[in-house]
């Protein structure tokens, strides 16, 4: 069995590591910086900055992972693949700093990377479910990949509504598509159910 020694700065604990630095701390912590304040939005910029780690304006799945260990999560390769996938709104495999701050800002936001056994099941298979109707794999469907999902959906009973008001229902962005995100989100609030 190897030994595992901590080190405890105090400098390091009163202003939080440098940039690239890890907090080691076995403590875990969910700091909450809701509210609409200025002091809470440079906190939260600050985060966001420190665990952007190459600069690019965007959270990678790497520096995610990092993010929640340092915090005391530790997420597993699978847990991490679903929890971006409900991060990443637009679905570019990244976390942007506005998906970022929806997510930061809940001071539930590390009990929303835990779901439920059967929960994480459906997303899971929803996920299988979802690609098999986005042929270009672009992160969402549009009107045309929609019809064949919708003709899927009825034949399953999972909508009993017309297409048209099935896409207006999941689509909560109104932009005309469905993104895996909202079609999750549709399943996750019991108006449907991935077969």
């Amino acid at each position: 069995m190897q030994n595992l020694t901590l080190k405890f700065n105090p400098k390091e604990h009163a202003s939080g590591p440098a940039r690239g630095e890890t907090n080691r701390s076995p403590v875990r912590t969910s700091p909450s910086y809701s509210g609409n304040n200025a002091s809470a939005n440079s906190t939260t910029q600050a985060m966001f900055n420190k665990y952007d780690i190459d600069g690019s304006g965007a959270i990678s799945t790497k520096e995610f992972r990092k993010l929640c260990y340092d915090l005391g999560y530790y997420l597993s390769d699978l847990e991490l693949e679903m929890d971006l996938k409900l991060l990443d709104a637009n679905g570019d495999g990244e976390i942007s700093y506005s998906e970022f701050i929806k997510w930061w800002k809940n001071d539930k936001r590390f009990e929303m990377l835990q779901m439920p056994p059967q929960e994480f099941v459906t997303v899971q298979q929803s996920s299988s479910y979802f690609q098999k109707f986005d042929k270009d794999n672009s992160g969402s469907i549009d009107a045309r990949e929609f019809k064949e999902l919708y003709n899927d959906l009825a034949k399953h009973n999972l909508t009993t509504k017309s297409v048209t008001a099935t896409l207006r229902e999941i689509d909560s962005s109104k932009d005309g598509k469905i993104s895996f995100n909202e079609y999750i989100a549709w399943l996750l609030q019991g108006k449907g159910a991935a077969k």
